[in-house]
Formats: C-alpha cells, structure tokens, sequence
C-alpha cells in the first residue's frame, strides 16, 4: 500500500511540475518577445522610423592636398 501512495505521490507532482513549466514558459515567452520589441523602439526612438527606410545622403569627399616645401626655399620666399 505504501508504494502505491509514493508512485502515485510521484506521478502528480511530476504532473504538475510538468504543467506548471509549461504554463511559464507558454505565458512568458509572449511577454519576453514584447518586451524585446518595446526596448528595440524605444532605443532607436531618436531615428525615427523613416530614417530606416530612407537612403544616406552622399557626401562629396574633401580633398586635401599637402605640399612640403624645402626650409631653403621657404627662406627665398619670406626675404621677397
């Protein structure tokens, strides 16, 4: 008789440890995946959803030349 009890004891808990894992991980993956998608708006809230979309404006590149010039023509040009 006692052995009944303990299998029969064993198989609800098992039971309802089953249901219960089940219930969290069914009630929280919805919540989980909600909450990811109001952090991913709200750290991008500053964008703007139309700067997703739209295309970078391109820039013209700036072209710096340098020249280095010899200290002894330096000197012939400061004394004219």
């Amino acid at each position: 008789m006692a052995i009944k009890f303990w299998l029969v004891s064993f198989a609800v808990l098992f039971i309802l440890a089953q249901v219960y894992l089940w219930a969290v991980d069914s009630i929280l993956s919805p919540i989980s995946i909600l909450g990811g998608a109001i952090l991913a708006i709200a750290s991008n809230y500053e964008k703007g959803i139309t700067s997703s979309f739209s295309q970078p404006i391109a820039r013209k590149p700036e072209v710096v030349i340098e020249v280095s010039v010899p200290r002894s023509v330096l000197g012939e040009i400061e004394k004219k």
